[in-house]
């Protein structure tokens, strides 16, 4: 089982569980960054209107034009972390916690 998580500074904001032979593509990342965004329009507009940071590293998936075009026109930014960084990233902590909760 693989997880796709999003979220804000209070907790998940979305949790996409897919199975072991699903690669995570671009096409599948910006399908759960579609998600992400109609979550926001309906739950937490306000935060779309202040601003949102994507973290992301700068796996193939991430970079690609598709997902690139889909930040775009969400106007969504993306604050970089090293694919192979030999530190955690930011969500990696909150991961580890929601995972033992």
């Amino acid at each position: 089982m693989m997880l796709m998580a999003f979220f804000d500074i209070q907790g998940s904001v979305l949790l996409a569980f897919k199975e072991p032979d699903v690669s995570i593509n671009a096409q599948l990342y910006t399908q759960a960054l579609d998600k992400l965004h109609k979550f926001m329009e309906n739950k937490c507009p306000g935060m779309l209107s202040s601003g949102v940071i994507i973290l992301s590293d700068n796996a193939r998936p991430h970079v690609a034009k598709v997902f690139v075009e889909a930040l775009d026109s969400k106007k969504l930014k993306v604050l970089e972390h090293l694919t192979y960084s030999p530190d955690l990233s930011l969500c990696d902590y909150h991961i580890f916690e929601l995972l033992s909760e």
